[in-house]
């Protein structure tokens, strides 16, 4: 009632509203991922990138392993992993490489061991290696042209084989198998081999990313000083300005930079050359355009970019620095 009129008040309606649009969407289909500075939409609480993204590696089996010195985040990776997938059937694979048990039967016996890395969804080898880590045939996936240069070349022995790991699209937890198997790999030749044979490196893409993490965990006490070179391409942890980019290579960084404490630590592969000069054990390749080590868009052009690298344009170089060492 109100109290001056006497007659009973009168409420207003409750106003019914329509449901906001943000409501009536889906709370999966709201949600964002961010990820160095970059938003992506998500659907069913996965990126929302081509072919979806796998499902994600364990948090604490990335971060905590002792074998894994990045820093980067499991979500860039994870991101990494979702663009793989997409691309992976696009892989370009080498023809298999020779063994070399022809020439080489004892990797103690060459001058240098070779070990290349592929690709995500590059084809595995075959006829696996006493240790148990490497293939002697195949495997090599596009540096499979700089296996072949090392294999046939008649200046020294070289022993041949490919790292046996997944290469897969579960990007984090593959790349930790790499690193541990390329670890335990060096370990082997540098125990069984005395610490006589040298190491010459090669890998693509996600191999790529094997090989630097490897690097970055390696020790003199556990082989760093037996890796005579390592030439890598479109490695997506690229960053453009480092000394041991190769000449030419891309100005922008890759879709899950390396972070400055790593770069720092492969700064220190370096040998002294003949001129005096010292000059770096390392050659990351990466061309403009490429998805992965330039974070350029992915369609067919920088797909066809990122499979495209000549990896026997690495082979003068990783020669003259094999002879020198």
């Amino acid at each position: 009632m109100s109290r001056s009129t006497g007659r009973p008040t009168r409420r207003s309606p409750r106003r019914r509203t329509s449901p906001s649009p943000a409501r009536r969407t889906p709370p999966a289909a709201r949600a964002t991922f961010s990820t160095g500075g970059r938003r992506f939409r998500v659907a069913d609480g996965t990126p929302h990138l081509p072919c979806g993204l796998p499902e994600r590696p364990s948090v604490t089996s990335y971060r905590e392993s002792p074998l894994m010195t990045s820093q980067r985040s499991w979500g860039r990776r994870a991101l990494f992993a979702a663009a793989t997938a997409a691309i992976a059937l696009t892989v370009v694979a080498g023809a298999a490489t020779p063994a070399t048990a022809a020439a080489v039967t004892n990797p103690c016996a060459a001058k240098a061991v070779f070990i290349g890395v592929r690709g995500t969804g590059a084809p595995a080898g075959s006829a696996m290696t006493a240790s148990g880590n490497a293939w002697a045939s195949g495997g090599h996936g596009l540096v499979a042209n700089l296996a072949r240069d090392y294999s046939t070349q008649k200046s020294f022995p070289i022993y041949v084989e490919s790292l046996a790991y997944p290469a897969s699209s579960a990007y984090a937890t593959s790349v930790a198998t790499g690193v541990k198997k390329l670890r335990a790999e060096i370990g082997y030749i540098n125990r069984t081999c005395g610490g006589k044979t040298k190491i010459v490196l090669a890998g693509h893409s996600q191999g790529a990313d094997v090989v630097l993490d490897t690097l970055v965990a390696l020790t003199p006490a556990t082989g760093k000083n037996l890796v005579v070179s390592a030439s890598v391409f479109g490695d997506p942890s690229y960053v453009a300005g480092q000394t041991y980019n190769a000449p030419g290579s891309g100005k922008a960084n890759g879709i899950i930079p390396r972070s400055a404490k790593e770069r720092t630590v492969l700064r220190t592969y370096t040998f002294r050359d003949a001129d005096g000069a010292t000059r770096s054990r390392i050659r990351s390749t990466c061309a403009a355009g490429d998805w992965a080590c330039q974070a350029a868009p992915m369609n067919k052009r920088s797909v066809a970019i990122h499979n495209g690298y000549n990896s026997s344009a690495a082979a003068n170089w990783s020669y003259g620095v094999l002879r020198r060492s």
